[in-house]
């Protein structure tokens, strides 16, 4: 990314100007003032949070299948009984986020979580899960998930025991 001079004062003086409202980012604003007015042009990206890739459809599809998939399971699991929870290894069925710094995925989530106000259940979770491997883990549930609910199956504990091996 290229910016101008003019552009990099112009963006530093945002961010400055929006840290004198913020206490819990002021830190994090203050350093992409640094970036901007020392001209470290390879954070630009980091500075501005830009990214020359577009959110396609199918990104948006599979990143609602992924919130759609765990609100199901998540409701699931709520529904079993305690004894039945415990032989389900939870964390392998939990919601981890996305990875900011190499998905996509985070910042859709992040706008239809806690802009459009869909998927109300994960409004204000932490959703960047810093690392690549939840996506991975996600595309491998994802097909068992949609083959153990054709036809309406409701998920029952067998479901989610295989689920969870995805």
């Amino acid at each position: 990314m290229k910016l101008t001079v003019t552009e990099r004062a112009i963006l530093a003086n945002q961010f400055r100007i929006l840290s004198k409202f913020e206490d819990e980012d002021k830190e994090y604003l203050m350093k992409k003032v640094e970036i901007l007015e020392r001209g470290f042009e390879w954070h630009y990206d980091y500075a501005v949070n830009a990214s020359n890739e577009t959110i396609s459809v199918e990104l948006g599809n599979e990143t609602m299948d992924i919130l759609d998939m765990f609100r199901q399971v998540d409701a699931y699991i709520e529904q079993l009984p305690a004894n039945d929870r415990d032989q389900l290894n939870l964390d392998a069925l939990t919601f981890k986020g996305f990875d900011a710094s190499n998905d996509s995925h985070y910042y859709f989530a992040d706008f239809i979580i806690n802009k459009d106000e869909r998927y109300a259940e994960r409004k204000g979770m932490q959703l960047n899960s810093h690392s690549s491997l939840c996506l991975k883990k996600y595309r491998a549930m994802l097909p068992v998930y949609k083959d153990l609910r054709s036809g309406g199956h409701h998920l029952n504990l067998e479901d989610l025991l295989v689920l969870q091996e995805a």
